[in-house]
């Protein structure tokens, strides 16, 4: 862990403190979605303690419809389970930065 409280971002959704962060960029191949490669940007914060390790990601995509409206936050945490195992939660979240038709065919 990191002392220096700071540095640390805090995720908005679940108010943890990551202490780890990194931001990877790829290009997604042609789909339904778009005729050529989609640029996609994931900013993936971390922590991890002997009981517990907790990756949150952020998605942000370019090139598909109303991308500027909206981002994916994942959460992914893996709990230390007995000796042998681990027991594996994840969770899905969309921002809508701006009020469009998809924001409302997604929330209903």
């Amino acid at each position: 862990g990191d002392d220096n409280h700071d540095s640390l971002f805090v995720g908005n959704w679940d108010e943890e403190r990551y202490p780890m962060k990194r931001v990877v960029t790829f290009r997604k191949p042609p789909s339904a979605f778009s005729s050529s490669p989609i640029p996609v940007k994931h900013t993936q914060h971390g922590r991890y303690d002997d009981q517990r390790c907790v990756v949150s990601m952020m998605v942000e995509m370019q090139g598909i419809p109303f991308a500027d409206s909206f981002h994916v936050q994942i959460r992914w945490v893996a709990t230390r389970v007995g000796r042998n195992n681990l027991r594996i939660q994840v969770g899905v979240f969309v921002v809508f930065s701006k009020s469009n038709i998809l924001a409302s065919k997604i929330r209903s």
